[in-house]
């Protein structure tokens, strides 16, 4: 089912209660396009305000200035190319946002990506988080489980239950504050102006030119001016370095005062399933029910709507991930379901 108005620039949408995936694209035209899966659809205007309904699936092309205010979704969500203020109360499955200005979100069942975002205020994410080129701040009182973030232009005050990957520029005048239940790796770049303040349940680590390695934990550091400040706080073990080598390549760092599996542990868990999140969302994105929700090709059907299997290699090595201790048994289900989806 298909529908669509005719709308000023910048006009007000509401959009009510969808029980399944919901997919919104920004576009340059003064209308909105709407598709939906389900057996009913609803475009009701008043004045510049557009209240749409629907009971299936829905994918929608909108104004870029559209200013959205989203009741609940019950399944999975992608947002791109919107300018202007996004309100969402809750997303059941995960969450993408891409291109978007402010915005305020209470609740992600699910995983958060995303790229190119103005500002975050979200009070929950369920699974994890990757955060990346944000030109204002991060603010989220909880991550269930990891956070990947780099590329911060504002502020951050995040609270994660697991493991944190943090590549930053700290900005003068501008305060990041971080607690994690498990692991925390900062990268700073060579020359930075910060105060740190640094505590960790295990091992503390601070590699940084000039200044003495020491086993002090709490631990207070002041580099060039000072201007911005950073407190972090891990659960578990802690890390800063400015090396100038990839931080990804964990291997190849000396750390000598930390566990000998710190930087597969950290590196593998995180990296492997924001990789797998990432892949499940695009895929969701091409094949929701079995349609392609692509404007030019509404209606027709994706090539391949069949569920893959899993190869006996990937089992294995998901139960060997297992089996080490890298994920979870609740990870696992997730990364099988993944690879099935």
């Amino acid at each position: 089912m298909k529908k669509t108005i005719s709308v000023g620039k910048a006009p007000r949408v509401e959009i009510a209660k969808i029980a399944g995936n919901l997919r919104i694209t920004g576009w340059e035209d003064d209308e909105i396009h709407a598709k939906s899966s389900g057996e009913f659809l609803e475009l009701l205007q008043d004045d510049e305000k557009v209240t749409i309904s629907s009971d299936g699936d829905l994918t929608l092309s909108l104004p870029q200035a559209a200013q959205i205010k989203i009741a609940a979704i019950g399944g999975d969500a992608t947002l791109r190319t919107l300018e202007n203020y996004l309100v969402l109360a809750e997303v059941g499955g995960d969450l993408t946002l891409r291109k978007i200005g402010d915005a305020k979100i209470s609740k992600i069942g699910g995983d958060f990506i995303a790229r190119q975002t103005r500002s975050l205020n979200i009070t929950a994410v369920g699974g994890d988080a990757s955060i990346r080129n944000i030109a204002g701040d991060v603010n989220i009182a909880r991550i269930g489980n990891d956070l990947h973030l780099r590329d911060l232009q504002g502020n951050l005050n995040a609270d994660v239950g697991d493991d944190a990957l943090i590549y930053i520029s700290p900005q003068e005048g501008a305060n990041y504050q971080l607690s994690a239940g498990d692991d925390i790796l900062l990268r700073l770049p060579l020359h930075v102006d910060a105060e740190l303040e640094l505590s960790a349940g295990s091992d503390l680590l601070v590699k940084i030119p000039d200044i003495e390695k020491s086993d002090e934990n709490p631990r207070t550091l002041k580099l060039g001016l000072a201007t911005a400040k950073i407190t972090f706080s891990a659960g578990d073990d802690l890390r800063v370095t400015t090396e100038s080598d990839d931080w990804i390549d964990m291997p190849s760092f000396s750390i000598p005062t930390f566990s000998d599996d710190f930087a597969d542990r950290i590196t593998s868990k995180v990296e492997e399933k924001l990789k797998m999140a990432e892949e499940k969302i695009f895929q969701a994105e091409k094949n929701i029910k079995g349609f392609n929700f692509s404007p030019e090709n509404w209606g027709k059907k994706s090539r391949s709507t069949s569920s893959k299997k899993v190869s006996a290699d990937e089992r294995l090595l998901i139960l060997k991930m297992l089996e080490e201790k890298k994920i979870s048994a609740a990870d696992a289900e997730k990364l099988l379901a993944a690879l099935e989806a």
